[in-house]
């Protein structure tokens, strides 16, 4: 989603307007915003906006190694991870799709 440093209505009341005007001069008729919680910018919301909450928000700690990282996966989701890499190591023979293979045992 916008990122911005100015919360005040007046200014996104004026970048809501010319993005409504941009779109229609470039021919854009749909807008797909994702907005990022740890931002806080879904708190904003502008005239005309409707907003649905539709997943989760899921993060991983990419300072911890592999296998830690898959220890903390639930069993269901490691069947499945090792499933699709079967598939894949079946379809591409890389020595990433083994070594990803061998870490989820």
């Amino acid at each position: 989603g916008p990122l911005f440093n100015n919360d005040s209505e007046e200014f996104l009341d004026s970048f809501r307007d010319r993005f409504i005007e941009y779109c229609r001069d470039t021919g854009i008729v749909s807008e797909f915003v994702r907005f990022d919680p740890y931002f806080g910018n879904g708190n904003y919301r502008y005239r005309g906006m409707k907003v649905e909450e539709n997943r989760d928000v899921v993060y991983i700690d990419l300072t911890l190694s592999d296998s830690e990282i898959i220890s903390n996966y639930k069993k269901k989701s490691k069947k499945g991870i090792k499933r699709a890499v079967s598939l894949l190591f079946a379809a591409c023979r890389t020595a990433s799709c083994c070594a990803l293979s061998a870490r989820l045992k």
